[in-house]
């Protein structure tokens, strides 16, 4: 399995154009889907021992301990808005940009 990321997206008129390119070095967990409606799936290479929700202030929201590599976490509770996800294992720990958005066209 290849890991990929978005390296840069250029809009204009004409054409929308995605370079894609391939993740250098290795690659601790996965965050999906982003932006998120009402939960998000972590899955990580490693044991994840703890994550905390973060809103744009600093404060916790959320903090769960953990003794697994894949965990869904619901965040129905929160409001629209960018919010950070710290993913904490035994060697690594990584902060991660979330969005939660309304999906204005659910009935």
């Amino acid at each position: 399995m290849h890991d990929y990321y978005v390296e840069r997206i250029e809009n204009s008129p004409e054409i929308i154009k995605t370079d894609i390119a391939k993740a250098s070095g290795k690659i601790d967990f996965k965050v999906y889907p982003n932006p998120f409606l009402n939960t998000i799936t972590i899955e990580a290479e490693k044991e994840i021992n703890n994550v905390k929700v973060f809103n744009q202030n600093g404060q916790i929201l959320l903090g769960k301990k953990w003794n697994n590599k894949t965990q869904t976490l619901d965040l129905s509770h929160l409001s629209n808005g960018f919010y950070y996800l710290k993913v904490v294992g035994e060697d690594f720990q990584k902060t991660v940009k979330l969005e939660k958005f309304l999906n204005l066209f659910i009935k």
